[in-house]
């Protein structure tokens, strides 16, 4: 008796379990209307979705968006499938992942009227996933036990200095300069054993083992435009992220064994990979976003814009994403001049391939975000409002609903000695995300 099962699970990567290029929102205005800041963004996050709203402060600012809650619900069926000779076996890799982020930490100095500089620490991506399980089957001559357990984490931290230059009455531009850092580590252990009733057993093992990591750096301009008193019009330009430094180590350990009274066959397979290198190349395309918004009043307004985010395909450093757009609308009001309630409708949409390998995700992500800004004056000056400190406390509900498909696998025990076809499954997504934010206008 030969081992009859293709293991094709080498493929495994970092990003299978990653969200989308707005899984968070970052900065406090941001979080109560969904991300629709761009065209009236004048806080710290700024430095993020548009660097020419650093140029709107009227005075020196800290954010602290202290940290998001989030609860990830994947229901992801029928991932796994295994072909036995008198029944097919599913597993799914359905889960529950609860995350603690500190999204956003950023200062704004005011350098001159004209001029605002702008310091920001970022986290626009962060994940982490546990999966595991076992399946037993019995047939009338064989049993069948599998176990499986798969980790993956991912996370992406962003430093970014910026400028703001008032360059008219009506006209503000900016530029931000950011650093990235990207890691990424899963593993996989899968183990397979099927007895039958007479003396022979095949037994399957396959662990593996990948980490990464990338540095490199971003530009991101950024321009907003006061067509009238009530009308504001902004654009912010992303450039491709530009790695400049990668380190890759990964694993693979796989056995196989067939033991029988008159056969015994039995494989290893080990590849090592360990490297660390000075690799530039590009691994996020350019990106464009046009922004529209109208003031009802100056703490009062409604906001929408459209993202277009353009393909990329790098041979250096392997990375292939497709062309995607995403859309916003948000709206701030005031409820009195302490207290601003904000809601907002965004999209966030997928920028990889159709899955063609176990791992590979597209899921498409449709969502709300609401909350409220509350300020505190604080006068310890002994002079007009203007002059004294101002608190802000910030708290966010963010909900998105994803849907796309995943890349699964097939395990064939039934000794036709053909290939599985690539299996890909229908699964969805949902993030509760609680936003805690705070800043100082001093």
């Amino acid at each position: 008796m030969k081992i009859v099962m293709l293991i094709a699970l080498v493929a495994l990567s970092t990003s299978a379990i990653a969200g989308n290029g707005h899984s968070y929102l970052l900065g406090n205005q941001a979080a109560i209307t969904g991300g629709a800041v761009t065209a009236i963004t004048a806080d710290g996050a700024a430095l993020w979705y548009n660097p020419a709203g650093l140029a709107a402060n009227d005075r020196n600012k800290l954010d602290i968006s202290g940290s998001a809650f989030v609860l990830r619900i994947r229901d992801y069926p029928k991932v796994f499938e295994t072909k036995l000779p008198e029944s097919t076996e599913f597993d799914d890799l359905s889960g529950v992942d609860f995350l603690s982020v500190p999204s956003a930490l950023a200062y704004v100095r005011r350098l001159s009227d004209d001029v605002q500089l702008g310091f920001g620490l970022f986290v626009p991506e962060l994940d982490a996933s546990s999966v595991q399980a076992d399946t037993t089957a019995q047939g009338s001559v064989y049993d069948f036990a599998q176990q499986f357990e798969i980790e993956s984490q991912r996370q992406v931290y962003y430093g970014a200095v910026g400028v703001g230059i008032v360059a008219s009455d009506t006209l503000r531009l900016g530029l931000t300069l950011g650093l990235f850092y990207a890691s990424g580590s899963a593993s996989t252990q899968l183990w397979w054993d099927v007895g039958t009733q007479q003396p022979s057993a095949i037994v399957i093992l396959l662990s593996q083992e990948v980490s990464s990591a990338r540095f490199g750096l971003q530009l991101t301009g950024g321009a907003q435009l006061d067509v009238t008193d009530d009308i504001t019009l902004g654009l912010n330009v992303r450039s491709p992220a530009l790695q400049l430094y990668e380190t890759v180590t990964a694993s693979r350990l796989g056995i196989a064994a067939n033991v029988s009274a008159t056969d015994n066959d039995a494989a290893l397979d080990f590849v090592p990979v360990d490297r660390s290198e000075f690799n530039v190349g590009l691994v996020q395309p350019v990106s464009a976003t046009l922004a529209v918004a109208y003031r009802l009043s100056p703490t009062t307004f409604v906001a929408a814009e459209f993202e277009f985010v353009a393909g990329l395909d790098d041979d250096a450093t392997g990375v292939e994403r497709e062309s995607t757009w995403n859309a916003r609308v948000g709206a701030q009001l005031a409820l009195d001049e302490t207290s601003f309630f904000g809601i907002g409708l965004f999209s966030d949409r997928s920028d990889t391939s159709a899955p063609s390998e176990f791992g590979d995700k597209q899921v498409d992500f449709y969502g709300v975000a609401l909350g409220v800004d509350l300020s505190t004056p604080l006068n310890i000056r002994g002079g007009d409002r203007a002059d004294g400190l101002i608190f802000t406390s910030t708290f966010g509900l963010r909900y998105a609903f994803g849907s796309g498909k995943l890349g699964g696998q097939t395990g064939d025990f039934r000794g036709l000695g053909v290939d599985p076809p690539p299996r890909v499954v229908d699964i969805t997504e949902h993030e509760i995300s609680l936003h805690i934010g705070s800043g100082l206008l001093f």
